[in-house]
């Protein structure tokens, strides 16, 4: 971050964390240069430390650890993000709203994605959506402002947005990653495998000594995907995730991309389509138009 201060331009810094080796000096120095820290907790209790577990002490609960730490830390420029699985759906809505009882503005909600998620599953998740509609509208019109920010919103809207216009979102995202191994990886890998497993693999953009990134094979490969996916009809679908990221993570876990992309299809189709029905509910208020329908975003049809 210091280096990044050299710029004129500076880049937006998020770092994210699962808090359970925060420091309150950390944060201090980090918010000091305006970086973003975003605290992944999976739900309350019950539900992050299903999911989130101390590898050395299973018995110890990673959730009071991380809520030990942020005591009396300010909120200011801190978020939250969880992860929705089906185990932690239920109480979800209520940690949600202790998070921003706590004070964090921003609090964003994703879906686990590398689920094969059932269609009981899936049934739960769309009344979840459905309940935290309900929750999020009668507070922003009992307190006449939004109460947290969730990008998740905007996310949806952009990406109905672009479906309408027959336009994919995902087909100009590029990114690299700094892995913590010092080398950089197109997110097209996917790094959920360790990083050894990763160069071994035909992972396109797997750093070639000295030279960084082969960009041509990347290209190759991000072309070969793109073919693929749209006979999946994938560019004509909710997408909550790049695809071609998707595509190549099922390839390395060794699942069927096929059976896997229609996966995230289904859930994904439920989950957006849930946040663009609470933005249609919302879209005449003034505090929700600012915060989410100023920035080009439209409800889409």
């Amino acid at each position: 971050v210091r280096y990044l201060e050299k710029f004129a331009l500076k880049p937006h810094v998020e770092v994210y964390t699962n808090g359970t080796l925060l420091k309150g000096e950390w944060v201090r120095d980090l918010r000091s240069f305006d970086a973003k820290i975003i605290f992944s907790i999976d739900g309350g209790k019950k539900g992050n430390d299903l999911y989130r577990t101390f590898v050395a002490g299973p018995e110890r609960s990673a959730f009071d650890e991380i809520m030990s730490r942020l005591e009396g830390l300010p909120k200011d420029g801190l978020a939250t993000n969880t992860i929705i699985h089906p185990g932690n759906l239920d109480g979800l809505i209520e940690a949600l709203e202790f998070f921003n009882r706590s004070g964090f503005g921003q609090i964003d909600i994703w879906l686990d994605y590398l689920h094969l998620w059932t269609p009981e599953e899936a049934k739960r998740l769309e009344k979840f959506v459905a309940d935290f509609a309900d929750y999020y509208v009668a507070r922003t019109q009992k307190e006449g402002k939004i109460p947290f920010v969730v990008p998740m919103i905007n996310h949806a809207l952009h990406n109905g947005t672009e479906l309408a216009a027959g336009r994919n979102w995902w087909k100009e995202c590029f990114r690299l990653v700094l892995g913590a191994d010092g080398n950089y990886y197109d997110c097209e890998g996917a790094l959920l495998l360790p990083y050894e497993r990763i160069a071994e693999s035909n992972a396109v953009g797997a750093p070639r000594q000295d030279k960084g990134v082969d960009w041509a094979a990347r290209q190759a490969y991000m072309d070969e995907a793109d073919l693929y996916l749209e006979r999946l009809g994938a560019d004509k679908d909710w997408q909550d995730v790049c695809p071609r990221m998707y595509y190549k993570a099922m390839g390395l876990m060794g699942q069927d991309p096929k059976h896997m992309v229609e996966n995230l299809h289904r859930v994904s189709r439920i989950f957006l389509m849930g946040l663009v029905k609470l933005a249609s509910r919302l879209k005449r208020e003034p505090d929700f138009a600012a915060a989410y329908l100023a920035q080009k975003h439209e409800i889409p049809g």
